[in-house]
């Protein structure tokens, strides 16, 4: 079993190694008994010592929403991460690709909430109804652990690997997007490297989205107004370094730009 000192060791190790700027083992190497439910714990203990330095929570990240990515890690649903203010960088400005150690970027549809919602039975008409608009994004994920050599519960623990995030200025009506077809082109420096549609995600990314409204009711949590969810990636994410310019542009819909 993994014992609440454990949970803490391994926060610890994940917290230093983003101070320090370092690469560390996976925590499953020391840890093997750790399970996903513990490794939530993990991602709870550091995002609460993000809070208390002063962090608010803006939103939820999800991961793995791609059939062939949880395979490869031996997931049978997706998994989220926390979002803070201070992961937030703006459209169309610069990424500091130096406070990062391995960074990668993967192109996303972003729901913003008006209302909160919660329930591990919520239905598909609530999940409309607490919607204020979706826009572009962009996640950029940074793994704590060495050479991204990760598997489940070590990607948990890590927060999701979530590092930074950008979301476009164009606000869409959720009614308005054709939330299967929509196309996604990624483009790095200038050229487009990968398109895919938003049925990557889940078959939509409202199915994502009601997978993380009833995941967070199973931990008593509560997606809350106000809230930005990145609903997964709609491509394989791209490795970036100092000089990289990367959009996702959604033709018709808009685009999202960040600067490392």
């Amino acid at each position: 079993m993994v014992s609440d000192k454990d949970i803490k060791n391994m926060a610890d190790i994940l917290y230093e190694a983003e101070k320090d700027m370092r690469q560390v083992p996976m925590l499953t190497e020391k840890y093997p008994e750790l399970t996903v439910q513990d490794a939530y714990k993990v991602q709870f203990y550091n995002v609460r010592r993000r809070m208390e330095r002063g962090e608010t929570i803006s939103g939820i990240k999800i991961g793995l929403t791609n059939d062939k990515i949880q395979a490869f890690l031996g997931a049978k649903e997706p998994m989220f991460g926390i979002l803070t203010d201070a992961m937030r960088i703006e459209d169309d400005s610069v990424c500091d690709a130096d406070g990062m150690l391995q960074p990668k970027v993967e192109g996303e549809m972003a729901f913003v909430m008006k209302k909160a919602v919660t329930g591990t039975l919520v239905t598909e008409e609530e999940i409309l109804d607490a919607v204020d608009y979706v826009v572009p994004a962009l996640e950029i994920i940074d793994s704590r652990v060495k050479d991204w050599k990760v598997m489940l519960p070590d990607m948990i623990a890590d927060n999701g690997s979530a590092a930074h995030y950008a979301a476009g200025r164009q606000k869409l009506d959720i009614h308005d997007v054709d939330l299967h077809h929509a196309e996604m082109n990624y483009v790095k420096n200038g050229q487009v490297i990968a398109s895919g549609t938003l049925a990557n995600v889940l078959g939509s990314p409202l199915n994502a989205l009601i997978w993380l409204v009833r995941a967070l009711a199973q931990h008593d949590l509560t997606l809350s107004e106000g809230s930005i969810v990145l609903s997964g990636a709609i491509t394989g994410s791209v490795p970036v370094k100092k000089g990289d310019t990367i959009a996702a542009d959604f033709p018709g819909l808009g685009y999202v730009t960040a600067h490392f």
